[in-house]
């Protein structure tokens, strides 16, 4: 059963991953107040908590011991590596007009919470007592 659970939260993982690199440069075509917007915003949001859901279900399973912490840093690792990846294409995104500016300081900010949460999951990881 641990092994499907485990299974389930690496296919939630690319999901979320994938969701969230796609969906971005999507996010950049719309404005603000645009209902494309919202959606895409939305589908952004679902692609972050599956990412972070992937990174916590083998660390509910595994009770938190040691080699469930190294698979949860190095996902964090990827969740990093992607999110500061999508912040900076979104902040140098030139070709775009400038009634855009709006959408991108939107998805910059986005990416650089997920790239903050990450990083302070990934202390909390091994601050945090063993049990």
């Amino acid at each position: 059963m641990e092994f499907l659970l485990t299974l389930a939260s690496f296919v939630m993982y690319i999901a979320g991953l994938v969701l969230i690199l796609y969906t971005t440069p999507r996010l950049l075509s719309y404005l603000y107040d645009d209902l494309r917007f919202m959606g895409t915003a939305s589908v952004e949001l679902i692609g972050g908590i599956l990412a972070f859901a992937g990174v916590g279900v083998p660390l509910i399973i595994f009770d938190g011991n040691i080699p469930s912490r190294v698979l949860a840093f190095l996902l964090l690792a990827g969740i990093l590596f992607v999110t500061a990846r999508i912040a900076f294409r979104s902040s140098r995104s030139r070709a775009l007009p400038a009634k855009f500016l709006s959408s991108r300081i939107v998805a910059v900010v986005y990416s650089l919470a997920l790239f903050v949460i990450a990083f302070y999951c990934m202390v909390l990881l091994f601050t945090s007592p063993v049990r």
